[in-house]
Formats: structure tokens, sequence, C-alpha cells
């Protein structure tokens, strides 16, 4: 095996092991852990692993590797670190956060960006935080109506699912949902009508992920919309 590979395996192995640690000690040594979900979090182990891989070995590769020490050497420079940290800072907002630089091309490409980027980041904090067990509801035993919000394993505040903030909370798949399903659309408007969109892309790396991004959460949607008639029934 090359020396490339087993220095990938490595680092793959050492960051699935920090996120197996990291989910027994959230869910406290498994306690408010899920089995029913075990799937989920197998198949996230695996995906950090390949990342992780894939990852490490870009970064081996001379070009790649020489940019990666030099840039960091120069980002911690003493006599530039504050003006690099501070423009930093400012990258991540305006161009991860605010997605800035896209807005400037074309609003609605901008849009769609932001509306995909936002719902996904969304869905995934809730999943894999209640997937790995960080965060889960439990209801009071005196007040059957109130639930209080258990992070890693330590009780925060409580609410009552009636009220405003436990619609808001209990439904905050869906509301990634709204805002993926939209983004979705005007991205395959995009590729439709763009000609020069049109030109370069390929069904499997521009049509599918929307296709699939669409029916996620189409069907998260519809099954919600399926409990809440059975939600009214159960309360008549």
């Amino acid at each position: 095996m090359k020396r490339e590979v087993v220095k990938a395996v490595g680092w793959g192995l050492f960051f699935t092991a920090i996120l197996a640690l990291l989910i027994i000690v959230g869910s406290r040594n498994l306690s408010r852990f899920d089995a029913a979900l075990v799937a989920y979090t197998f198949a996230s182990l695996f995906a950090v692993f390949g990342i992780t891989y894939r990852y490490a070995m870009w970064l081996q590769r001379p070009p790649t590797a020489l940019y990666w020490r030099r840039g960091w050497q120069v980002f911690f420079r003493r006599s530039h670190f504050a003006a690099n940290f501070c423009s930093w800072i400012e990258r991540v907002t305006n161009d991860f956060a605010l997605n800035r630089f896209i807005w400037k091309r074309d609003p609605l490409r901008g849009l769609a960006h932001s509306l995909i980027m936002w719902g996904c980041i969304i869905a995934a904090a809730i999943t894999f935080s209640l997937v790995f067990g960080w965060a889960s509801f439990e209801s009071l035993p005196d007040q059957l109506q109130r639930y209080r919000a258990v992070v890693f394993g330590f009780p925060t505040i409580s609410f009552s699912s009636e009220s405003w903030f436990g619609f808001l909370v209990f439904h905050g798949l869906v509301w990634a949902a709204l805002l993926v399903i939209p983004g979705v659309m005007l991205a395959m408007r995009r590729r439709m009508r763009d000609e020069g969109a049109a030109a370069v892309q390929l069904f499997a790396e521009d049509f599918l992920p929307l296709v699939l991004l669409f029916a996620i959460s189409v069907t998260g949607l519809l099954l919600t919309g399926s409990a809440e008639p059975l939600k009214s029934r159960r309360s008549l």
C-alpha cells in the first residue's frame, strides 16, 4: 500500500473515531441514542471516513501540499495575522454566509444558492443532532404538554408543545424544506432556460442532485401533512 494511502486511511480513521467518541459522550453513553437510527449513524461515520480520505489524498498532491503549507504560513505570520483574521471573517460572512459574490452575478442565481444552502444547513443541523443523540425532547412528568430540550445530556429550556415556539421548533425540517424547494425550482429554471448552462450540464452532476433534494423535501412535507390530520382526529 502506498504511503499516501496509508496516511489518508489513518486520517479517515482518526476523524471517524472522533465522531464516534462525540456520539458516545453527547448521548451520555448512548442512553439518549435512538437504536432505530443506527443505520443513519453508521452511514454518517462511513461518510466522514470517505470525505476525510479523499481530502487527505488531495492535500498530499505536491502542488496542493505546497499551496496548503505556504498558505497557513502566510496566514499565521505575526505581522499580518490580525489583518488576515479580519479578512477571513469578512470572507466567511460575505462569500459563504451571504453568497454576495453570487448575488452580484445574478440575483435569481444568488437567491437559489442561498435558499438551497441554508435549507440544507438547517436540515443537517437538526437531523444530525437528533440522530447522534446530541439533542432530544422529553415531556415534563407533571405537565405532559410541556417539553424540555436536552442538549448533550444537559436539560435546557422548557416550552409548551402548543406554543408558537414549540410549533417552530417541532417543524424545523418543514422550514428547511420550504427553503430548499423554491431554491431547487429556481436552479432547475436556470438549467432549462440558460443556453450557456444547458450546453455544459450533465444529468448526473447538475440535475440529479436537484431531483434528490426536491424528492427528500417534498416527501418530508408529505409526511408532516399526513400526520396533521391524525393529530387533529386524536384531539376530537
